[in-house]
């Protein structure tokens, strides 16, 4: 994977997590990203946010609908 993906995917992560008032998946992947040998735990991740993105969905919160999409774009990346 391109480092330009990984670093902007870092910098985008540092500007919406000042904004999020649920963190926890999403410092997670802050973690992850820098270091190559984690990624492999981005399967196990991606499922954890995506079952928090669907409670945010049915419980029609939008704002964190749209940070959970952002967060499984992000650990589907890595995924690769």
């Amino acid at each position: 994977m391109s480092k330009n993906i990984v670093a902007a995917m870092i910098d985008l992560i540092d500007l919406f997590a000042r904004h999020c008032s649920e963190r926890s998946t999403l410092d997670e992947l802050q973690q992850m990203l820098p270091h190559h040998l984690t990624w492999q735990k981005a399967h196990g991740l991606f499922d954890r946010i995506r079952g928090k993105n669907l409670t945010a969905a049915k419980q029609e919160n939008l704002l964190l609908v749209a940070q959970y999409r952002f967060e499984e774009a992000c650990a589907k990346t890595l995924r690769v």
